[in-house]
């Protein structure tokens, strides 16, 4: 049975997740609950929580078909993103202690971008441009939540330093976009039980997934004063090229039976 429709449905399923919880963090600004992280995590902001909310809904719609809704949502997240922008730039006394981080702006409106592009199909085997923006916004949510408890120092996090409850939501818009469209050859090629998908697997889990976990470790060991920063990023980057040669290795016999079935077919083609 195809794959397509499951990942269509989580997709779906993500976005009104993130309508949700942008929706329950609304509620809770407007009841005064505003302490609601702990730690070194900044508080998500109402303006953030708005914008979040109307990206969940947007990208919902999209999935169902509904695009001049997702548009309107997409339109509205984006006018609440500028508006923190102008109201910090400006200092606008409306804005104050609403208005989101310029960077959280930023994402907010890169991930309405890429939900857009969604609809774009004029070359997009070639420039999948909603593919490359939900990397990033997948890549800025990790991130930010890794920056939160890789160091102590202020300076050194503070390009970074995302609301977990942002974080959290770009991470899964980022996933939701990528999976709107499982018709993508990248996304087709990673499910595909082929020997193109079993390297595509190893790839994905040795470039994406494997810094991810030692990151995680690290900002662990870090926390705790279990190693040094200096002898962390040292560890972290040995781990990183053992880790690499590994994949390599495992991914030969992928790419030699690539090689052999495409060196079959040009025979089958040849003796036909």
């Amino acid at each position: 049975m195809p794959i397509d429709p499951y990942l269509r449905r989580a997709s779906s399923w993500l976005g009104l997740l993130v309508c949700a919880f942008g929706l329950a963090v609304v509620g809770a600004s407007l009841a005064g609950w505003t302490n609601l992280t702990t730690g070194n995590a900044p508080v998500m902001r109402l303006h953030g929580a708005v914008a979040v909310a109307f990206l969940g809904a947007a990208l919902w719609n999209h999935v169902q078909g509904f695009l001049r809704i997702a548009t309107a949502c997409l339109a509205v997240a984006v006018v609440v993103a500028l508006a923190s922008l102008l109201g910090r730039a400006f200092d606008l006394a409306l804005s104050v202690g609403l208005r989101m981080a310029p960077h959280a702006a930023l994402c907010i409106i890169g991930s309405a971008v890429a939900i857009y592009c969604l609809r774009i199909k004029h070359q997009r085997q070639r420039w999948p441009l909603s593919a490359w923006l939900a990397n990033l916004t997948l890549a800025i949510g990790i991130a930010g939540l890794l920056a939160q408890e890789f160091t102590p120092d202020p300076e050194i996090r503070r390009p970074l330093h995302l609301a977990t409850g942002l974080a959290c939501a770009l991470i899964a818009l980022g996933t939701g976009t990528l999976l709107a469209r499982p018709e993508d050859s990248h996304v087709r090629i990673l499910f595909e039980r082929t020997s193109a998908g079993l390297l595509a697997r190893r790839l994905f889990f040795g470039v994406a997934l494997v810094p991810l976990f030692f990151g995680t470790a690290l900002a662990w060991l870090l926390q705790r004063d279990l190693v040094a920063l200096n002898d962390g990023v040292l560890l972290l980057v040995s781990g990183l090229v053992l880790c690499g040669f590994a994949i390599t290795l495992f991914s030969v016999d992928a790419a030699a039976n690539i090689n052999e079935e495409r060196a079959e077919a040009e025979q089958a083609r040849l003796l036909l």
